[in-house]
C-alpha cells in the first residue's frame, strides 16, 4: 500500500469495508493473518459491540481500568505498511503512528 507518513493523505484502498468511509482513522482485527477487514470507528464499534461514543480525536477512549486505549474490542489501529498489509500493533514505527493520529477519528459531514 503506497502511503507517505509525512502527509495526512490516505491510500485509495484505505476505506471502511462496511460503510466506505475514507480519509479517517480505521481499525483492523488484532492478530489476523490473511485478508484483513478495516473498519471506521463506528462500524468497528458495532462489529465489536462496543460503545465508541467517547472516542476522541486522538483515537482513544477510556477503558474500564481508567486508562485511555486505542483499541475497539479486538480491533486495533490499521496503520498501513509501506510494502503492503498493516503494521503489527506492537511494532508500528513512530511516523506511522503519528500519521494515524493526525487522521480525523470520524468523517466530517
Amino acid at each position: 500500500m503506497n502511503v507517505d507518513f509525512s502527509k495526512t493523505e490516505t491510500p485509495e484502498e484505505y476505506k471502511c469495508a462496511l460503510c466506505g468511509a475514507t480519509k479517517c482513522k480505521l481499525w483492523r482485527e488484532y492478530m489476523t493473518f490473511g485478508p484483513i477487514t478495516i473498519l471506521c470507528v463506528d462500524c468497528a464499534g458495532k462489529d465489536q459491540e462496543k460503545d465508541v461514543s467517547a472516542m476522541d480525536e486522538a483515537g482513544t477512549m477510556p477503558s474500564v481500568h481508567g486508562m485511555r486505549i486505542d483499541s475497539i474490542g479486538w480491533r486495533v489501529p490499521a496503520i498501513p505498511h509501506e510494502t503492503g498489509g498493516y503494521w503489527s500493533y506492537t511494532v508500528v514505527p513512530k511516523a506511522g503512528r503519528l500519521w494515524w493520529e493526525r487522521l480525523p477519528t470520524r468523517v466530517k459531514s
